[in-house]
């Protein structure tokens, strides 16, 4: 167990942008079906939108 800990700790600054580019997107998108759900399809929609920008600038961030 703690090689990997190890791998992690080494490698912390090169996972951290791919750890966001993942994790941000997913939350907006289950605030977007959240606000979908809850009637307001507006919103969710300009969330959802939000979130493709998003994943957008971090592949542009990314593969620069």
């Amino acid at each position: 167990m703690r090689p990997r800990m190890d791998w992690i700790k080494r490698n912390a600054s090169d996972l951290l942008p791919i750890v966001i580019a993942v994790v941000v997107p997913l939350a907006g998108i289950l605030l977007a079906a959240q606000e979908g759900v809850s009637g307001d399809r507006t919103h969710a929609v300009r969330i959802g939108a939000a979130c493709v920008l998003g994943v957008c600038l971090w592949a542009l961030i990314l593969t620069a």
